[in-house]
């Protein structure tokens, strides 16, 4: 959802989705569609809890061994009490904001898939940074 398929993201909620990667990046043991379906996971939950106006941006950097993919918003951060729980089946931090509670899960099982890692870190009322770290090729 980065480029030409982020159109929908600034039509529909007029949230600006951007990428960061830096040339040169080296290839990660990953697949392909596994990999797609993470990303697309997370960047529709950034778009869908950041507010009109807001930034999404999809970023990446190379660690000696890894490379780490991360998923940045502007929107309403999660608290801190709900961090530890947001990669757990059907836990939503906010029920009524609709969707399944899966998403983040799903991120999680693929990662592990591919022999890597997630993380979260955020801010409430400063937005949430998601990473996915995957071994490199």
């Amino acid at each position: 959802m980065v480029g030409a398929d982020a159109r929908p993201a600034w039509d529909s909620a007029r949230v600006e989705v951007t990428a960061d990667l830096p040339p040169g990046l080296p290839p990660v043991r990953a697949d392909a569609d596994r990999l797609a379906q993470a990303l697309h996971n997370l960047v529709y939950n950034a778009v869908r809890h950041t507010p009109p106006g807001g930034i999404v941006v999809v970023g990446a950097a190379a660690e000696p061994g890894h490379v780490t993919l991360t998923v940045r918003d502007s929107g309403e951060g999660i608290p801190a009490e709900s961090l530890p729980h947001v990669w757990e089946r059907f836990y939503q931090v906010e029920p009524s904001a609709g969707g399944a509670g899966l998403g983040l899960s799903i991120v999680r099982e693929l990662a592990e898939l591919m022999e890597g890692t997630v993380a979260v870190e955020s801010t409430p009322g400063e937005g949430s940074c998601f990473a996915i770290r995957l071994p490199r090729a």
